[in-house]
């Protein structure tokens, strides 16, 4: 019986050793797959499952050993006989490697075991000044498990009810507690009702205490998760175990897809057709998850929502448009939805604008997403890459701003594009295309290049380090002789583009707000770039110091218009850009390095302030939370880890005239432009200076995670040291 486990070309006479090692290796294959089914099946948004998970799930067992019998049998074994060696080990690597990128990126939930615990929810009687009363109203109570708390084992004092399921305090008693003790999973959410008739409360989780204030303009029901922060398994040694087994899972999983997809049935039909539902079904849940923003973030405009707008309203055939007060590839997109500055004030108009920026983001990050998983050479890889593009977009940092009025979402989506134009570019040009082909990818990415450039003032600094790149990397034997011309031509038509975008920026006088920026928030606060420009000529008053205090719009709209600071207005106009400049050459050494003073505002800035909530209720998905801390890390020694990566990999492609992955010259563009954007964002606006520093985060994250891909497929191909070397030796051996 036992002998029809074992593989056709095992031993003609097996030891009793043999056996158990091969019934032990299946037995743990089977129950970390178990494991893995369990926690994907009975697992919650919050991370965890019941324990009870355990044993509804027992009858799989013995389905799971037969099936991991047979496929060791019929499929692994006597692949293991067709394929040297080297692709084993390089395979197996890789598995691992992609095992545990996994489970970081997206950590299996685990069981969640019972402690004594104690909760207190304290009505406090205490309202804020909008609020017309002190009620509060818990609707549903649930452990992370899933599994409802007992409401009649609560010990109520003061005015606390119990009403069905539930939990009503009117705030008359000042600190009435409605309290629980019993053994508890690690952590409860509670379904508070926010209302214009709600007080605050406080929740108090193992003496660890959290605040709410309830009020909200309308009625809406909203969770909140609370735990102790701790893992929700009480034995470390378990959780251990767990994580263990949980990599077994993914690492037998991966290497044999691998096996599957890339060593035995690369080009059969049937891998094509899976292959193909499963990009289907990941573009499914992918948009399912992009719109899942609309149900916790509404359209919201801004001040310079209205410079947007003034821009689109202006005529298409007049300068006041194409080099108005905003580049006009926003203002373009405004024009073509109607939204006039009349009309732009009513949200009910930004509905299909809205819909276009969803939509558009989600065609640019998914074309993105195809071109940068079809470069990778192991097919396995490839759904993998195409996940982690996707869903590296989904994060608050990108997605927020699809429904705010503002450049962000267009500027963001035509940066996505613009890197997909670059990646598919590079890869066709190594295969010789015709000259239609490389003058049609010329063509698009010109367009993208203008539109991206003329959606933000900054992007003309990045785009110009690509346009540099390409040609410099003639140099280093990276781009083929019948495409250089075409890179040659970027590069040209490139500085054609840049002097438009000057002309228009000087044009516009945007660069006048900026300053006014700059001498309310830097020169007039700071003595020794005060005493510069005094020294440059620019005149000084007491009105003049009053703008420190000023918002700024209001300090805006005095410098320009008010009478008294014509002389102000005068010569920032004549001296004020050359001034600044020669402030910044004054001080080269600190100019340069400022910006490393600032990394946490410049690399991980929280943008999340200019969400709109739903009826000021804060809604964000806790799921959304977390992807956006897994895929947009804001620990400095893991982003500095990337930079070093990055660099490394670059180098390397540079100097090694075998490696010709077309990808990396685009890394090289995203991290040789980051400290150049750095200087720009930091120097060139003191304002709102987090926002404007998204795409410097955007793009050393995807970065990163490119670089990291490329590395993940180098290593399935054996490419990389001391891999490829025992790769080599292993070839001489078989030999």
């Amino acid at each position: 019986m036992l002998q029809s486990f074992f593989p056709p070309f095992s031993k003609p006479h097996q030891t009793t050793k043999d056996v158990l090692l091969y019934l032990l290796s299946l037995t743990v294959i089977t129950i970390a797959w178990w494991l893995l089914a369990i926690s994907l099946y009975f697992g919650n948004q919050y991370g965890v499952y019941s324990i009870r998970a355990f044993s509804k799930s027992i009858i799989l067992l013995p389905v799971i050993f037969f099936i991991v019998a047979l496929l060791g049998k019929y499929i692994i074994f006597p692949l293991l006989k067709e394929i040297s060696k080297s692709e084993i080990r390089f395979l197996l690597l890789t598995s691992a490697a992609v095992s545990i990128l996994t489970l970081i990126l997206f950590p299996l939930a685990q069981p969640d075991f019972s402690e004594q615990r104690n909760l207190q929810i304290i009505s406090t009687g205490v309202k804020n000044a909008q609020s017309v009363g002190t009620v509060v109203e818990i609707r549903k109570l649930s452990y992370l498990d899933g599994s409802p708390v007992p409401m009649n084992e609560f010990e109520l004092s003061g005015d606390w009810q119990i009403v069905g399921e539930t939990l009503i305090s009117i705030g008359r008693q000042s600190n009435s507690v409605a309290e629980l003790k019993s053994r508890m999973p690690g952590g409860v959410v509670l379904q508070f009702r926010f209302n214009e008739n709600a007080g605050q409360v406080a929740i108090v989780w193992d003496e660890e205490p959290t605040e709410f204030d309830l009020f909200a303009p309308k009625s809406i029901s909203a969770e909140r998760v609370i735990s102790d922060g701790s893992s929700t398994i009480a034995n470390t040694l378990l959780i251990s175990l767990l994580l263990v087994l949980h990599f077994i899972s993914l690492f037998t999983i991966f290497s044999l897809v691998g096996y599957i997809v890339d060593a035995r049935w690369p080009s059969s039909p049937i891998i094509k057709v899976i292959l193909a539902l499963l990009y289907v079904g990941i573009f499914a849940l992918f948009i399912d998850a992009k719109f899942s923003y609309m149900e916790f973030s509404t359209e919201r405009i801004f001040r310079d929502t209205e410079w947007y707008v003034k821009t689109a309203d202006e005529p298409l055939d007049t300068l006041d448009f194409w080099a108005g007060i905003r580049p006009f590839t926003y203002p373009l997109t405004l024009k073509y939805f109607g939204i006039t500055i009349e009309n732009y004030t009513e949200i009910e108009q930004y509905f299909d604008l809205v819909q276009f920026q969803y939509w558009f983001s989600i065609f640019a990050w998914t074309t993105l997403a195809v071109a940068f998983s079809l470069r990778m050479r192991a097919l396995w890889l490839k759904p993998f890459v195409f996940v982690f593009v996707l869903y590296f977009s989904i994060n608050l940092e990108i997605s927020i701003w699809d429904s705010l009025i503002l450049s962000e979402s267009t500027s963001f989506s035509l940066f996505a594009l613009l890197i997909a134009a670059w990646v598919a570019w590079n890869a066709t040009s190594h295969k010789q295309p015709s000259h239609i082909t490389q003058f049609g990818y010329l063509t698009l990415t010109i367009l993208f290049t203008i539109l991206y450039v003329f959606s933000r003032e900054s992007n003309q600094y990045f785009v110009i380090f690509g346009a540099i790149i390409f040609v410099i990397a003639n140099f280093f034997g990276k781009t083929p002789k019948w495409s250089r011309v075409y890179y040659l031509a970027y590069l040209v038509l490139f500085v054609g583009i840049v002097f438009l975008k000057n002309a228009s920026f000087n044009i516009s006088n945007l660069w006048q707000i900026h300053l006014f920026d700059h001498l309310a928030h830097r020169i007039l606060p700071n003595q020794d770039a005060l005493e510069y420009f005094a020294a440059a000529g620019m005149p000084l008053s007491e009105s003049l110091f009053g703008i420190k205090d000023m918002l700024g719009h209001e300090f805006h709209d005095y410098l320009l218009n008010d009478p008294e600071m014509a002389s102000v207005r005068e010569w920032i106009n004549s001296d004020g850009m050359s001034t600044y400049m020669m402030y910044l050459l004054s001080n080269p050494i600190e100019s340069l390095i400022e910006p490393f003073h600032h990394l946490p505002t410049l690399f991980s800035g929280d943008n999340l302030e200019y969400h709109q909530p739903l009826y000021a209720v804060p809604t964000v998905p806790l799921w959304l939370k977390t992807l956006t801390q897994r895929f947009y890390p804001r620990n400095l020694m893991l982003l500095f880890i990337f930079i070093g990566v990055a660099l490394l990999g670059v180098f390397r492609y540079l100097l090694d005239k075998n490696q010709m992955q077309s990808p990396w010259i685009v890394v090289a563009v995203l991290l040789v432009s980051l400290y150049p954007l750095m200087f720009i964002i930091w120097h060139g606006n003191p304002i709102e200076v987090e926002r404007h520093a998204i795409p410097i985060g955007i793009q050393l994250r995807l970065m990163g995670w490119m670089t990291l891909a490329l590395l993940l497929d180098q290593l399935a191909s054996g490419e990389l040291y001391p891999w490829k070397m025992s790769h080599k030796s292993q070839q001489v051996l078989e030999k």
